[in-house]
């Protein structure tokens, strides 16, 4: 899970695969090595970049100015650099969502049981 992030210099880098015109804004696990995040803006006019970013500076709590995307701006693939020394906050935080997004398996016959 780990391959998604990593140290650069005085700074974070974060590898994303975007899904634009979802359902819902959110992070909701890993792909292939990245970040997998949806967002319901579409992809014109840089509004699902920032969308992404809005995202990111909201669930990680810092200014959007810190998160930049430097490859991949008009692709699904990218790669966003986040200028802060917090790696292990800024991880354990994305970690921590990732796992909230992962669906949870009910128990079998749960309900049955609530009616006996």
């Amino acid at each position: 899970m780990d391959d998604y992030i990593s140290k650069s210099g005085d700074g974070i880098l974060v590898r994303v695969i975007l899904h634009p015109r979802a359902s819902k804004t959110a992070i909701v696990g890993i792909y292939r090595e990245m970040l997998k995040v949806q967002v319901t803006a579409p992809p014109v006019d840089d509004s699902a970049n920032e969308m992404l970013i809005d995202l990111l500076s909201d669930v990680l709590k810092i200014p959007k100015s810190s998160i930049k995307i430097i490859i991949g701006k008009t692709s699904r693939q990218k790669i966003l650099r986040i200028n802060s020394d917090k790696f292990d906050q800024i991880k354990s935080k994305i970690d921590t969502l990732i796992l909230s997004a992962k669906p949870k398996k009910k128990e079998e016959n749960e309900d049955d049981l609530d009616s006996i």
